[in-house]
């Protein structure tokens, strides 16, 4: 398990977290270096999760879809 960074133009560097040693007695870790990086950054990126590529992008679609509608009609939601 371990941490990376990410960089892009701007020279922001994006957490990115490896979890595919949640099973294992790497949890601990994996959990202190998540709540780090949601205080530090707000933001990060997880890898080796295991959630299915074509879920992620329906609910991508979704999401994209919901908040392509006016403010008004996501507050009502």
């Amino acid at each position: 398990m371990t941490v990376d960074n990410m960089k892009f133009e701007n020279e922001f560097e994006v957490p990115v977290i490896d979890v595919a040693g949640i099973q294992s007695p790497d949890l601990k870790s994996i959990s202190e270096q998540i709540a780090k990086a949601s205080e530090e950054w707000g933001y990060l990126q997880i890898v080796n999760h295991g959630v299915d590529p074509s879920l992620m992008e329906r609910t991508e679609k979704v999401y994209r879809e919901f908040f392509h509608f006016p403010a008004e009609m996501n507050q009502n939601s």
